[in-house]
């Protein structure tokens, strides 16, 4: 899945994958974020999780997915967070925090910023 459709009003827009930052589940909808807006689609994050490029997007939270080229920064301790480019911090989960402090030594060591 590159493209994901949402409503706005009465209006439908394709989003690209690549304007995505990352997908939450909230009071039983799932918002898609980009940089300049927050939508809601009826697809679960397992749903979405099973049809989306593995390599693009991460598990931060049972509620979270993240585009991982949308994040920016990772804030570690007893409760780790992360940013995204457009400033919003994510919660990460103790399942996943290993894998997320891997992935920011393998990025750094790669020397991306």
């Amino acid at each position: 899945m590159d493209r994901i459709t949402v409503r706005r009003g009465r209006e439908l827009i394709v989003l690209h994958e690549s304007e995505i930052l990352c997908f939450t589940s909230r009071d039983h909808f799932t918002c898609v974020i980009t940089k300049d807006a927050e939508h809601r689609i009826e697809l679960s994050l397992n749903r979405l999780e099973a049809h989306l490029d593995p390599k693009v997007f991460k598990r931060l939270h049972r509620n979270t997915l993240v585009r991982e080229s949308a994040v920016r920064s990772a804030q570690g301790g007893p409760r780790m967070r992360v940013r995204l480019v457009n400033g919003l911090e994510l919660s990460v989960s103790r399942a996943n925090r290993g894998a997320v402090r891997e992935r920011a030594l393998t990025t750094m060591a790669r020397g991306r910023p």
